[in-house]
């Protein structure tokens, strides 16, 4: 496999996974209306409530993160570069430890 074909293959699966986030979004609503409803209409328990809102909650929520990171793998990415970027700026000297005469509970860490 060339390389133009697997930048065409992740363009498109880029472009569609917002729009199925979108589509996930639209039915955890309308599983979170349904529960909602039939809880007021007490016409389930409450551990049949808690089943159907579990799923509903989770469906929402997570496409509600995949709507705001649409590319988490290079998100992810990027975040490990900046954190490790920081790191490197940071001062490298080992933390030294004192420890109080009184006890364990009072151990300090100074830079």
């Amino acid at each position: 496999m060339d390389n133009g074909t697997r930048r065409q293959q992740s363009e498109r699966v880029y472009l569609s996974q917002p729009r199925r986030a979108l589509w996930s979004m639209v039915a955890g609503v309308i599983l979170d209306v349904a529960t909602v409803t039939v809880c007021a209409l007490n016409a389930i328990s409450a551990q049949q409530a808690i089943a159907m809102a579990l799923p509903a909650a989770l469906l929402t929520g997570g496409s509600f993160i995949a709507m705001l990171v649409p590319d988490p793998w290079s998100a992810w990415r990027r975040g490990f570069i900046h954190g490790c970027q920081a790191a490197s700026r940071c001062d490298s000297g080992p933390a030294t430890v004192v420890v109080a005469p009184k006890g364990l509970r009072s151990v300090r860490l100074t830079a």
